[in-house]
């Protein structure tokens, strides 16, 4: 009788301190998995052919997304922001056959990882978009807004290919009672801008455009 209740104690120690470790901090990153971003709150790494996103806070890993060949499909992930709670990704897939290869379009999402089956899916050109089609840079600020660059590309019938390049502020607007965020609205939309020089500095974002530095902002409703 002693020794039952003794691994009846056991068990219940061990299911206490399981959901208390995880409460007290720290993702744990299996041996082997590869690390895509990491901050004090959050961690996003990739296992095989998925890529998870961990909140410290309660140790708990989401799917993100799956990655990597199936069939004739190819699934991309990159670029990959976290910033407070929110993990924004861009996810891009290629569909091949025994000819040729071609792009399937891009998306971006952004998870809350303290409520990750909330999900906000946007697209640079909505959809489908430009037949190839990929995303350079992802800024993203704590409170889950966050904006991109992007570069669109189509070849016409007689084989020229035509360029777009486009900055996307998406989720910008932080409401008076509710602290949700709405819509997405294009901050330059042209071929000249330079894809990587978008820059946050708190709710004020930079980039260059043909050489010329131009700013925006995260637009306030109030708190």
């Amino acid at each position: 009788m002693a020794r039952v209740t003794a691994l009846l104690a056991l068990v219940v120690l061990l299911a206490t301190v399981a959901p208390a470790a995880r409460a007290a901090g720290g993702c744990h990153v299996p041996s082997g998995a590869q690390v895509k971003a990491r901050t004090e709150r959050a961690v996003a790494y990739r296992e095989g052919s998925r890529l998870y996103g961990c909140l410290r806070r309660t140790g708990d890993r989401v799917l993100l997304a799956r990655v990597g060949k199936r069939g004739d499909k190819v699934t991309r992930v990159a670029p990959i922001a976290l910033a407070g709670p929110y993990v924004v990704y861009a996810k891009r897939r290629t569909y091949a056959d025994a000819s040729s290869e071609f792009w399937g379009g891009v998306r971006v999402f952004r998870v809350d990882l303290r409520h990750p089956e909330q999900r906000d899916i946007d697209t640079p050109w909505g959809d489908p978009g430009p037949p190839s089609a990929f995303v350079e840079r992802i800024v993203l600020a704590p409170d889950g807004a966050y904006a991109y660059t992007a570069q669109g590309f189509e070849p016409d019938p007689v084989g020229e290919v035509y360029y777009e390049e486009r900055l996307v502020v998406a989720h910008d607007e932080v409401g008076r009672r509710t602290l949700d965020h709405w819509g997405s609205r294009t901050g330059d939309d042209s071929g000249a801008i330079d894809l990587d020089s978008l820059v946050r500095n708190h709710r004020v974002l930079t980039w260059t455009h043909d050489g010329e530095q131009l700013s925006d902002r995260f637009r306030d409703a109030g708190r």
